[in-house]
């Protein structure tokens, strides 16, 4: 309650796996390794009375890194300073696995010399995609998305979501995943290999030649002007000729003007819009969606309610739309995504919309268009917080928000000279079966608190189970989803398996994965009562099955699991 004055107040960048102890008086009956080579010193036992360190998750082996504020990375034990630090009291520890952050490349040659590193990727593939972060990736180089790998970001972190696909993460036209940034390595003239572009097009794209000024009735869009507005000062009548732009002399010449965007200007277009999929898709208000696409040409729309994609974040249209518009009336091209009600009236999740009148005025599309390497881009699907949606969306006011994003491309040509361009190819990647096996040989160290007896007493000794199930929608395998060992009995916190749990036929979308989770778990059976959950552990796979796919080769990864339990873990704080 008093206030403490001069107060000093540490920050410090916290490591992902560090755990905090906090010792408020007596002896933290911590003992240290004597080595004056292990820094930061290391732990050898826990002889606190109660288990403080256990019950913190501390195990013997961990770095002390940090005591109230202190960095002692680079002490050892024999330091005068981290003896004094030791006797602080209240103090709170900061402990971690490993000596160096596992940010910093100063651990990394500990962990390369094991299979699997802290983070639980498998090191071979840690060190491939090292190596390949290194090399020249040309035009792909200066991407802001990072390279897929098998250690995932968090899906659920707001910054993350509705993210670009990643350098070699994109689907190619013909179902090959190839690099899209350079031709080089599969040839100048390989049409499958199409390029694509970070965003949309128009952030690549030189300026459209006109600016588009809305015209308002209060506070209702009526309509849209493309002018171009240029300032002299002097008066000069003839800036024109003496002007160094070329282009000043068509804008700004009556009969010039004419010509080139009106007389020159194709009264219809074909516009050909392949949608190939979208990204992180939500529904209209929230959670998952059915999505389905729509075309809005002016004031005439095309919806695809029968192509109906239900629950689905990614759903994968390979759509290929072909239209004729006149122009200037139906210049605006709008593509979205309704999310399809059983009950009641389908609902927008979002749209975007092109300027199909600048883009065939931009000559870097339109040399584009003559190569036939109009790039994949990503738009994202805007929307608006609505009536419908209005009580879920009451803080963002009527600001556009991001439900995902289109991985499209879109072609215009004089719909009079339409038919000798073919249309490009678009179809779904085939899928590649892998299977998956996991062998169980033991579980060690098995936390027994959750063993009680209706008179609250820890049964002794017990017998155990191990499960693997797995939640994937591709899997078609002739074996159950959900997997049990056989019955070890006489457990008293450790049991030998040797198990294999066996998942063939796994079908991985080369080009769009889905996702894939495994969960491994521990259970208790009594004969007298019903399986008691002792620990889990949940497993990404999805990586891991692409990475096959891809390769054809197989990957082994050994490891031991850390398991847990939501339930200890709450007691095991309310201990504390």
């Amino acid at each position: 309650q008093n206030k403490i004055r001069p107060l000093r107040l540490v920050f410090r960048r916290r490591d992902g796996v560090e755990l905090h102890a906090k010792i408020p008086e007596g002896d933290s009956g911590l003992v240290l390794s004597k080595d004056v080579d292990e820094v930061p010193p290391k732990i050898l036992r826990d002889d606190s009375q109660g288990r403080i360190w256990k019950k913190a998750g501390i195990a013997p082996g961990w770095r002390v890194v940090d005591i109230n504020g202190t960095d002692t990375s680079a002490m050892n034990s024999a330091d005068p300073n981290l003896k004094k630090l030791l006797k602080t009291r209240p103090a709170v520890f900061t402990c971690r696995p490993h000596g160096i952050g596992s940010q910093k490349s100063g651990d990394l040659h500990v962990q390369e010399a094991k299979p699997v590193l802290l983070s639980g990727v498998s090191t071979p593939q840690f060190l491939e995609t090292r190596k390949k972060s290194r090399h020249d990736d040309g035009e792909m180089k200066a991407m802001r998305v990072p390279r897929p790998c098998t250690d995932l970001p968090p899906v659920v972190d707001t910054r993350l979501l509705n993210s670009r696909a990643a350098r070699e993460g994109a689907v190619d036209v013909q179902g090959l995943v190839r690099f899209g940034g350079s031709t080089s390595a599969v040839g100048d003239d390989d049409n499958k290999n199409r390029p694509r572009v970070d965003g949309t097009l128009e952030e690549s794209l030189a300026k459209p030649a006109f600016r588009n000024v809305t015209l308002w009735s209060g506070t209702t869009a009526v309509g849209c002007v493309k002018l171009k507005i240029k300032l002299i000062h002097p008066v000069d009548k003839s800036w024109r000729a003496e002007s160094k732009l070329p282009d000043d002399k068509v804008y700004f010449d009556d009969m010039l003007l004419r010509k080139r965007f009106k007389l020159d200007m194709p009264h219809q277009l074909r516009v050909r819009c392949y949608i190939v999929r979208g990204l992180n898709v939500s529904g209209a208000g929230s959670g998952f969606g059915n999505p389905y696409l729509y075309f809005m040409y002016g004031d005439s729309q095309v919806s695809l309610e029968g192509h109906r994609f239900l629950q689905s974040v990614e759903p994968r249209f390979f759509r290929t739309e072909e239209q004729d518009v006149n122009i200037p009336e139906q210049s605006l091209l709008e593509i979205g995504l309704y999310d399809w009600q059983e009950n009641g009236e389908d609902l927008l999740i979002g749209r975007t919309c092109i300027d199909l009148e600048d883009r065939w005025f931009t000559n870097q599309y339109m040399k584009y268009m003559k190569l036939g390497k109009v790039p994949i881009e990503f738009r994202p699907l805007i929307s608006e917080a609505t009536e419908s949606n209005a009580q879920e969306s009451a803080h963002i006011k009527k600001q556009a928000i991001s439900k995902g994003s289109l991985e499209m491309w879109v072609e215009l040509l004089d719909a009079t000279a339409a038919a000798e361009t073919p249309v490009s190819i678009l179809f779904e990647p085939g899928l590649v079966e892998v299977e998956v096996r996991v062998v169980c040989w033991w579980v060690k160290e098995l936390d027994m608190r959750l063993c009680e007896d209706e008179y609250g007493d820890i049964r002794s000794p017990i017998s155990i189970r191990c499960r693997c199930s797995l939640d994937y929608k591709g899997y078609k395998g002739k074996d159950p989803r959900e997997q049990e060992t056989d019955q070890h009995d006489g457990c008293v916190g450790e049991g030998e398996f040797k198990w294999r749990f066996l998942y063939s036929r796994i079908q991985v979308n080369k080009g769009a994965p889905e996702d894939c989770y495994m969960t491994l778990s521990v259970w208790e059976y009594n004969g007298l009562a019903k399986p008691n959950l002792l620990c889990e552990s949940l497993l990404d796979l999805r990586s891991f099955c692409l990475k096959v796919a891809l390769d054809g080769v197989s990957l082994d990864v050994e490891h031991n699991l850390q398991l847990s339990n939501a339930q200890l873990h709450q007691r095991l704080l309310e201990e504390a």
